[in-house]
């Protein structure tokens, strides 16, 4: 298959799953997080897939800036896939919340480098801890969810996680 009917045929996916979901992330809550961070995850895979049709129509300049669009849109699927594995919604939601506590390691370790090259950065650490523990001890049916570690990407692309094995 050629580059231009690839990429025909990936604007095709685009559009039809713009049909489906829409072209945003308002989604109503329905007592899980899972399912808007679910519908933020198909946004940021879709937006990644059509900047990659857009640079794909270019000269080869862009070869870099496509390759970078195509594995952020894969590795938003790929978590997306691994979020909503499991038919259980308690299981969903405590995957969820192994991705939200890699986000808010990532986001804790910004603030302290930022915050090292910068002291009149504004330091609210407490605030956002305080925010995590809220979010990470939710309960349902007054049970806490189990919360279930995000695994390597290599390991959620080829399906071996810890809770498929």
């Amino acid at each position: 298959m050629i580059i231009t009917e690839a990429n025909s045929r990936l604007n095709q996916l685009i559009s039809t799953s713009r049909s489906h979901i829409g072209s945003g992330t308002d989604v109503p809550f329905l007592g899980f997080e899972y399912d808007a961070a679910s519908a933020a995850l198909m946004e940021i895979t879709l937006q990644h897939a059509e900047a990659f049709h857009e640079l794909a129509k270019c000269d080869e300049r862009f070869f870099f800036a496509a390759a970078a669009c195509a594995r952020s849109a894969m590795e938003a699927a790929v978590t997306l896939a691994w979020i909503c594995g499991p038919k259980d919604k308690v299981e969903k939601e405590g995957r969820w919340l192994g991705y939200f506590d890699g986000l808010a390691k990532f986001h804790a370790n910004m603030a302290k480098e930022l915050g090292e090259g910068d002291p009149e950065l504004p330091k609210e650490p407490s605030l956002l801890n305080k925010l995590h523990g809220e979010v990470r001890n939710r309960m349902i049916a007054g049970k806490p969810i189990p919360i279930v570690a995000k695994p390597p990407m290599e390991q959620m692309h080829t399906g071996h996680t810890e809770a498929s094995d």
